[in-house]
């Protein structure tokens, strides 16, 4: 029990890391100390939010900001494996709400059209009677040419 506060330290500094193979090393590493906790998880559930609570910050920018799909799919594998714990996830709710957002492309809702648009200025010249390209109908009408 002494040693598994520092283990968790070292697993979220080696998250925190640039190289790729070293975050999906320990993210292994991680879901491997995960997985034997979650058989009996009320006896075990300081030590699932002692991992949570050291990781969890690295865990969920990896799961929003990270081009490698491995360690997506591993950082999104121990996260759920913790939520199935049932443990206190409110400290890292702006964490998580940040990840799941950064997957989208930046878009605005106008209540008074009730539609969400993804280029603010081309929707207000519109709503100010602009013509403008409609976005479901973009790049399907161009100019005819005929070979002679």
């Amino acid at each position: 029990l002494d040693k598994q506060p520092i283990r968790n330290e070292r697993l979220a500094s080696a998250l925190k890391s640039n190289d790729i193979a070293s975050q999906v090393e320990s993210l292994s590493k991680l879901s491997n100390a995960i997985k034997p906790l979650l058989c009996n998880c009320n006896d075990n559930k300081q030590q699932l939010q002692a991992i949570m609570d050291t990781c969890g910050k690295a865990l969920f920018q990896l799961l929003g900001h990270h081009k490698s799909e491995k360690c997506r799919s591993l950082s999104l594998e121990c996260i759920q494996s913790l939520l199935r714990a049932n443990i206190d996830l409110a400290r890292h709710l702006p964490y998580l709400i940040s990840s799941i957002l950064t997957r989208y492309p930046p878009c605005a809702y106008d209540k008074d059209m009730e539609v969400f648009v993804q280029n603010q200025q081309v929707h207000d010249y519109f709503k100010r009677g602009g013509a403008s390209n409609r976005q479901d109908r973009d790049g399907l009408i161009g100019p005819v040419r005929f070979k002679m």
